[in-house]
């Protein structure tokens, strides 16, 4: 399970962005959870700019272990349009 949520977290930084969002969605699904990714999301969603992509990073964020008060913080200006 380890080497998939690896590869996953990789695809996380693929110039497609249907490849990200695909692995954003994996990773949000995973079970058990891979918070050894947490970081890795946290940073992608921070700086991912298409939509569909963010919102599969935002829902990878609680699954791969990020504290609800940082996902507030990532999530909250995307939703209210003051990034």
């Amino acid at each position: 399970m380890r080497k998939r949520g690896t590869a996953l977290v990789a695809a996380l930084q693929d110039p497609e962005a249907r490849c990200r969002a695909g692995a954003a969605n994996a990773l949000a699904q995973m079970d058990p959870p891979f918070p050894a990714g947490a970081k890795d999301v946290e940073q992608a969603a921070a700086k991912e700019q298409d939509p569909a992509v963010r919102a599969a990073l935002f829902m990878a964020l609680p699954r791969t272990g990020v504290a609800p008060d940082r996902c507030v913080e990532l999530i909250l200006p995307a939703v209210t349009g003051r990034e």
